[in-house]
């Protein structure tokens, strides 16, 4: 019999940035503890992702305590406090309206916006957001795409590389 072995953990703070690797993590039943809580949106709400910036990829988000780190190369870090409730806006996911999120300090919208070039807004989900994923093991989501977990194989991600190149 073939037993699975987790190789690495990550999750991603902020929707569509660079991954935080973990040793171990809190499993919850929106998947990993923090992950996916707060997105990038456009000024209409639209969330902002690598396919359409990819220097997304390049930026960084690290919570600390009730705070956020954010770093990118060669730009000033950024920390701010965590909006847990208070004004919202309306958010989108791909072209579906997707309920409100909660705008955090527009300190941070300016930052994204300039290392991105492109209008930029962050959001937290709201305290009460409740969303349920779909697929036969359906949980619920933050603003990730569709499921609390992602899990890959390293012989999958072999194979989807091979079908890249």
């Amino acid at each position: 019999m073939s037993v699975a072995k987790v190789a690495a953990l990550t999750y991603y703070p902020v929707k569509g940035l660079a991954g935080v690797p973990v040793q171990q993590a809190e499993v919850g039943p929106t998947g990993l503890r923090h992950d996916r809580m707060f997105m990038l949106v456009e000024p209409d709400g639209t969330f902002l992702s690598q396919r359409k910036l990819p220097a997304m990829a390049t930026i960084r988000a690290e919570l600390t305590g009730d705070g956020l780190r954010l770093s990118a190369p060669g730009a000033p870090d950024l920390e701010l406090g965590i909006r847990y409730d208070g004004k919202r806006r309306d958010v989108s996911l791909f072209g579906k309206w997707f309920g409100q999120g909660v705008v955090q300090d527009p300190a941070a919208d300016e930052w994204f916006t300039e290392r991105l070039g492109a209008p930029a807004a962050l959001v937290r989900v709201t305290p009460e957001h409740e969303r349920p994923g779909w697929g036969r093991h359906k949980g619920f989501t933050g603003f990730g795409d569709a499921h609390a977990l992602m899990i890959t194989s390293y012989s999958s991600l072999d194979k989807l590389n091979e079908r890249i190149v």
